[in-house]
């Protein structure tokens, strides 16, 4: 009951839908029944460094299988990295910054063209999210080439568990097509966290997104972990059900959409 009474104010409000992510059965059940959950799959691309330290700080039913399974795909990888083509730098730059300004304008208007799903990330949002000097911790990188921004990458470790930190890519942000700014952002990112000493690191990223050959150029490995993003309308739920249905290529979903940065693996995948 109180659920449909505070749904029903933010709809007076004008807000039409939550976009949350869960692990709770029910809220799952129900969303798919629904067609609440996007077309494709929500993934978690992760890249560990040592998985036997991984498998020691959050241990798995049939950690071997996982162990093994993770070695052969690495190996894998690694090859397909070598055999395919390089990623030239070109005249992109990376820098960091503390913050967003008219530049990020730009770019939010040729990325949002692109996508059909995605949170609104302009300066104002981008800047409430991670600027804020209350909360700290986030480190941001931007990649320009000519004087242009092309792309942006938020990314912060997570220190809950003092012994084991736990890194996220929270926002991975380019043009569209641009895998060699990807792929330099991100490397910014696994730089940082190796030289911070952190064994594990998660990217949120629906199938199909283009700047997936980034992630694996960087040794990144689809986690077969899919996470449960899905959209809860107060109102109008065919409007809502046509986003769902967005080409999963065209959604942007991301760590840094939500407050979850979790420190604990399932324990069976």
């Amino acid at each position: 009951m109180l659920s449909r009474a505070i749904n029903e104010s933010l709809f007076e409000a004008g807000f039409r839908f939550s976009y949350s992510i869960t692990s709770h059965p029910r809220v799952i059940s129900r969303a798919i029944k629904s067609n609440l959950c996007f077309d494709g799959r929500t993934l978690n691309y992760v890249r560990v460094v040592d998985m036997d330290r991984q498998l020691e700080a959050m241990p798995m039913e049939r950690g071997w299988v996982v162990k093994a399974g993770y070695r052969i795909l690495r190996g894998f990888n690694s090859v397909r990295n070598s055999l395919g083509p390089r990623v030239s730098r070109g005249c992109v730059s990376v820098v960091e910054d503390t913050g967003f300004g008219v530049e990020v304008e730009a770019l939010w208007g040729r990325v949002s063209q692109y996508y059909g799903f995605m949170l609104k990330r302009d300066s104002g949002y981008l800047n409430w999210r991670y600027c804020d000097s209350r909360v700290g911790g986030f480190q941001i990188r931007k990649a320009y080439e000519g004087g242009v921004l092309l792309g942006y990458c938020v990314f912060r470790v997570n220190r809950f568990r003092e012994e084991y930190p736990v890194g996220y890519v929270l926002d991975l942000v380019a043009v569209p097509g641009r895998v060699d700014v990807a792929c330099m952002l991100v490397g910014e990112a696994v730089r940082c966290f190796d030289e911070a000493g952190v064994n594990v690191v998660n990217v949120m990223v629906m199938e199909g997104a283009w700047f997936i050959d980034a992630l694996r150029l960087n040794g990144f490995l689809n986690s077969r972990v899919v996470l449960n993003v899905y959209l809860d309308p107060f109102g109008e739920v065919d409007r809502v059900r046509e986003l769902t249905s967005v080409e999963p290529g065209r959604v942007l979903v991301a760590w840094g959409d939500h407050d979850a940065m979790p420190v604990q693996a399932p324990k069976v995948y």
